[in-house]
């Protein structure tokens, strides 16, 4: 999963797309207005993003635990 804030002024967000592309991210999130400290400038987006990650791991694991 990557995180990360539409405004960073330290990494473009071009390349923190490309890097999740090749990272084979199973979760991109680019948070529009939030800053390179993401998790201080937007915390409820950050929340939200690894609770939605939680959420499709364990649909994942029933899906595997049903077949």
């Amino acid at each position: 999963m990557h995180v990360f804030g539409d405004q960073d002024l330290n990494i473009p967000a071009a390349v923190l797309r490309a890097g999740a592309v090749r990272a084979a991210s199973r979760g991109t999130y680019e948070i529009a207005g939030a800053s390179h400290a993401v998790p201080v400038s937007q915390p409820d987006a950050v929340v939200a993003a690894i609770a939605d990650a939680g959420k499709a791991y364990v649909e994942s694991r029933e899906a595997d635990t049903a077949a």
